[in-house]
This record gives structure tokens, sequence and C-alpha cells, in this order.
């Protein structure tokens, strides 16, 4: 994911005094990323608490990319979990409809200012 979105990766994202987010690209996206050969995945409220929290502050958009590889002959399954004001932003941005949704102003609303 860090090549696919031209960012890069951070070791030990969930240790203590460490930057969340195994994915980074700096102003833009941070990316806690996720996979597992197990039929399911579940994404908690802490998960979510602090992607977004280290996000926030940086003002970037934080996601969680969850992964279901291979299994019983079904295709692997690929997944970003984000906010729900980031797909009203994105499309703000495609369509120009809002300048109040500008990147540098996250709406999330965890975020401070």
């Amino acid at each position: 994911m860090a090549v696919r979105v031209g960012g890069r990766t951070t070791k030990a994202s969930w240790a203590e005094g460490f930057e969340k987010g195994d994915v980074r690209l700096r102003g833009v996206v941070r990316v806690e990323a996720n996979t597992t050969t197990a039929a399911s995945f579940s994404v908690t409220r802490e998960m979510a608490r602090k992607i977004e929290e280290g996000a926030c502050a940086a003002g970037e958009v934080p996601a969680i990319a969850v992964e279901l590889l291979p299994r019983d002959g079904q295709p692997a399954v690929r997944l970003l979990v984000v906010p729900d004001w980031v797909p009203d932003w994105v499309l703000d941005g495609i369509v120009g409809v809002r300048e109040e949704s500008a990147p540098r102003a996250l709406s999330c609303s965890r975020c401070k200012g």
C-alpha cells in the first residue's frame, strides 16, 4: 500500500511512543493496514480512535485498510474503512461543489481545527 500511495511505512506503529499508522503520506493520509486469512476482521472503537487522533492531528485523512486473503477458493477482498465524512470530501473535490471541504479543514468531528 505504501508504494501505491507514494507514502512510507512505519515500524511498530501501535507501540507506545511511536507514530500511529502503518502507511503515511504526510499531510494527506494515514493508514492502519491489516491482513488476515480469517473469514472476517473486526474494526474496534479503539483502533478507529487511535488512527483518527494521529491523522487528524497532522491534517491527514485517517483510514483502516483490511485485506482478507484468498480462502476456500474465494478471491482476496481489499477494503478501506474511512470516517463517514471522507466520501463527501472526495466527491466535493471531484465535483468542486463546496470549498469548505478542503483538506486542511478536515471535517472530522474529533479533529480540533
